[in-house]
């Protein structure tokens, strides 16, 4: 099935996981201290313009409402893409590494807690 926008009802489930998880990396890391919180944070946002203005652009469902909502969001903030198209991308371990450590590194700062806290 496809969609030329898709259902709200998607898009606000699929924000609400990615915010989950932002939200629960915010706090284990704001347990670390507030300097860890903010650069969590700010690793976020550029994980977020890193997809906005990088695959967003060159997708499909730029200028649409895709299933993350990101399509529509990406045109209002930059132009369409030029590049290779997206289902023609090579991704490799370097392209992934950066949204794995989103959920990696707040696990191990969890980790830390847990060992540093625990008696």
């Amino acid at each position: 099935m496809t969609f030329e926008d898709f259902p709200w009802r998607t898009v606000l489930a699929c924000n609400a996981v990615g915010l989950s998880i932002y939200a629960i990396g915010l706090c284990l890391m704001s347990r670390l201290g507030t300097a860890w919180g903010m650069l969590y944070a700010a690793y976020c946002l550029w994980m977020e313009w890193r997809v906005l203005s990088g695959s967003c652009r060159s997708c499909c469902y730029f200028g649409k409402r895709c299933g993350f909502g990101k399509g529509r969001l990406s045109s209002l903030l930059f132009g369409k893409g030029t590049g290779q198209k997206l289902s023609e991308k090579q991704i490799s371990w370097k392209d992934l590494a950066p949204d794995f450590m989103v959920s990696l590194v707040p696990l191990a700062a969890g980790s830390l807690i847990l060992t540093r806290d625990f008696s």
